[in-house]
């Protein structure tokens, strides 16, 4: 990560960590989808699983 702009002897940077950024994916889409979403999810990382091993 690059530090963008210096203001005021604040570093802003433009992006989040990767962890929270998924872990805000995880959380939207169990929030917004429900039970089938957690389903579907787990489906999808499953099957990736699957392709790699």
């Amino acid at each position: 990560m690059k530090p963008q702009k210096l203001q005021d002897n604040q570093i802003i940077y433009r992006n989040p960590g990767q962890v929270v950024s998924f872990n805000n994916l995880y959380a939207n889409i169990l929030m917004s989808t429900g039970l089938v979403g957690l389903l579907w999810f787990l489906y999808i990382l499953i099957d990736v699983f699957r392709r790699l091993f």
